[in-house]
């Protein structure tokens, strides 16, 4: 038997959304999505969870981190012996990503600005026979983030403001962009001699290990560093650490070029 309905418990509470009864010598099916009101989510009676046209175009607090959970078989029996409740184990259905920036200047504080990359933003998910994402979006969109830690001071590291989560999909022709400013007496309020100021760009895709796509449930760390001698053409340096949210699965590098 499938219920549809159900008590969940969160760290803010729970939201209350009808009840069934336990009936003696049943079995039942526990399916959930979250958010709870994620637009073209359904549950079929077969116990499949589609999310049609997801929107990942959100960044910052508004980003929307994808989950499904299921607990199946439960005994009827077995909860009202125990009195328990149904325990779900949600997973992640996105890729996230993150972004630092290393100063290996020596004497010259530095800032990041404008870092922008462009990826497909709508798709379907389908949880049976495993989940998979498709139909994603023909167009890219460009999603912008704001890097934290500006200006960042000599020898300092710093991430972008925000994690992004996007759709996991092919990263082959995906690169980030961003600006890097030097300026000759750097202040908080961003006073001094602008000296150098160029933009640069960088692929972002992980290699034939991964078969050069974001995986779902996976964190990609990347990480740029800025070198002591950029003003003289020394390359930016970007890598990439992936890590199944807890536990590194690979990592590849590669430089970035202006």
């Amino acid at each position: 038997r499938l219920v549809r309905w159900l008590s969940i418990k969160t760290a803010s509470g729970s939201t209350y959304q009808g009840a069934e009864y336990w009936v003696t010598g049943k079995t039942y099916n526990f399916y959930a999505i979250y958010p709870a009101d994620v637009p073209g989510s359904e549950v079929t009676d077969a116990g499949s969870i589609t999310i049609t046209d997801f929107d990942c175009s959100l960044t910052g607090d508004e980003a929307v981190d994808l989950m499904t959970a299921s607990a199946t078989d439960v005994s009827a029996d077995g909860m009202i012996y125990n009195s328990g409740s149904v325990s779900l184990q949600f997973r992640h259905l996105l890729s996230l990503l993150n972004f630092s920036f290393e100063n290996q200047l020596t004497s010259h504080a530095i800032d990041i600005t404008n870092l922008r990359l462009s990826v497909a933003v709508t798709g379907d998910c389908q949880s049976s026979p495993s989940p998979t994402w498709v139909n994603l979006a023909s167009d890219k969109t460009e999603l912008i983030l704001h890097p934290a830690g500006n200006p960042l001071q000599v020898g300092k590291k710093a991430s972008a403001s925000t994690p992004l989560l996007v759709i996991p999909q092919s990263n082959t022709d995906v690169t980030v962009t961003f600006t890097v400013n030097i300026r000759e007496v750097y202040s908080e309020t961003g006073g001094g001699s602008l000296i150098y100021s160029k933009r640069y760009t960088a692929s972002l895709a992980t290699g034939k290990a991964t078969d050069n796509a974001w995986r779902i449930g996976n964190r990609y760390n990347y990480t740029a560093t800025i070198p002591t001698d950029i003003m003289n053409g020394e390359d930016i340096t970007l890598t990439v650490s992936i890590k199944d949210w807890d536990e590194e699965d690979a990592s590849v590098s590669w430089g970035g070029k202006d």
